[in-house]
């Protein structure tokens, strides 16, 4: 139980590690828009997912802003540069 908070408490700071220490190398992301998903919590704020699939049929989820979600439609291809953090993880500065 209180390793599974540790874990939830701690998503900002793993975040935080990824996109600011260590090597951050641009990382051209491009496929076809899959799904789009506006999700709401119940503390009002709102998250908008893109998932798109390559040409390798990878699936990858991606967390993008209001501004850049409401311009996007299923079907169309998705190109943007992204950064490939110290943890391996996706983020867009």
């Amino acid at each position: 139980m209180i390793a599974a908070m540790l874990i939830l408490l701690s998503g900002g700071y793993i975040l935080g590690v990824n996109s600011l220490i260590g090597t951050q190398t641009p990382t051209e992301v491009n496929g076809e828009i899959v799904k789009l998903e506006k999700n709401t919590s119940s503390k009002g704020g709102t998250s908008y997912i893109v998932s798109i699939k390559d040409n390798s049929n990878k699936l990858t989820k991606l967390l993008v802003s209001k501004d850049d979600f409401i311009g996007l439609k299923k079907g169309q291809l998705y190109q943007d540069t992204w950064f490939t953090g110290s943890l391996g993880l996706l983020y867009k500065k």
